[in-house]
């Protein structure tokens, strides 16, 4: 257990006025997460893992940009990111609340269903926010109203966890044995082509688009399975962490907090598309992609069909957001 770490805070945050602002209490939560992470002994690793994770030193940045980061000798996580996972409390609540009714919604419901204008409002302010930001060159703050107004909620805690988990996926690779990591990729890897494979019978046009894009540099898919590690690493170790005999409504949150964090991802693509921002999909796949691959992968992993996994399990938390993406774009 990460018990001696060091952390370092860079930058003062600052709003559009100018005005400094002090919320250090937020990494606190940050820090307890990492504190608490721990690794089974196995002979997987070139090192003592544990002890590795003890020299990590996590950085805690007032920066404005939504955005984490790992390598071999820090974590960052940027007040950006945090601000934004404390910034979507109506539409948590929302989603949530018809969840805890029964996930179980008939065609006639999906068809009529109509997105609140207090979300939809919540998620341009987010949008707007944003563009200051953008202008301000990413220097000065600039936060929603519904910013901090529910702090600590299990929706905020589990997106942490599925953030600082996503990015000791990528420090992980610093750390596995060679031959590990090598079959660790692979098996990433074979889990993309297959999930290609899966939706060619839906989308055949779409499959095509992904496979050739794929094949155009060999970097491409070494990137995109990274990411996909990443993702699946995030996603479990929330799920880990909340134990394994966890409530239906704890898995409710649990599966609304995975929903979230890929839509937040598909957030920053809309504003990056309101603002004729490139974004690199050599890099990273498209939020959407990058949630359709981990549910195929979650999918194998609990042992339960694919497009049941969709429809029942995650189905209506996917049509909200789907419905809220296409409003905004």
């Amino acid at each position: 257990m990460l018990k001696y770490y060091n952390a370092e805070v860079r930058g003062i945050p600052v709003d559009e006025n100018g005005e400094k602002i002090d919320f250090s209490m937020l990494f606190a939560d940050v820090l307890s997460i990492i504190k608490g992470v721990t690794y089974p002994e196995t002979n997987k690793y070139k090192k003592d893992i544990n002890e590795e994770l003890n020299k990590i030193k996590v950085v805690l940045d007032f920066s404005p940009v939504p955005n984490a980061y790992a390598n071999s000798k820090s974590l960052g996580v940027n007040l950006g990111m945090i601000s934004l996972f404390l910034s979507i409390p109506d539409l948590s609540e929302h989603i949530l609340n018809i969840l805890k009714h029964g996930n179980k919604i008939s065609i006639d419901e999906y068809s009529r269903y109509k997105i609140p204008e207090n979300i939809l409002s919540e998620l341009n302010e987010i949008l707007l926010c944003w563009k200051v930001i953008h202008e301000s060159n990413w220097t000065k703050f600039s936060f929603p109203k519904s910013f901090l107004e529910e702090k600590n909620t299990p929706i905020y805690l589990n997106l942490l966890r599925i953030l600082v988990g996503h990015e000791l996926g990528h420090w992980e690779e610093n750390i596995y044995r060679e031959d590990e990591w090598e079959s660790l990729m692979k098996d990433m890897e074979d889990n993309i082509y297959s999930w290609i494979e899966h939706i060619e019978a839906i989308n055949s046009d779409y499959a095509k688009e992904v496979r050739d894009f794929l094949e155009s540099d060999s970097d491409i898919i070494e990137n995109w399975k990274r990411e996909v590690f990443s993702d699946v690493r995030g996603c479990f170790f929330c799920k880990n962490a909340l134990g394994w005999g966890f409530n239906q409504e704890r898995q409710l949150e649990l599966h609304l907090s995975i929903s979230l964090y890929f839509f937040v991802l598909r957030l920053l693509e809309i504003f990056c598309d309101q603002n004729e921002l490139e974004l690199d999909y050599h890099t990273h796949p498209t939020g959407t992609m990058r949630e359709s691959i981990f549910m195929y992968i979650y999918a194998k992993e609990m042992n339960i069909p694919f497009d049941s996994l969709i429809y029942s399990e995650f189905g209506f938390i996917g049509y909200i957001l789907n419905c809220i993406s296409s409003d905004l774009i």
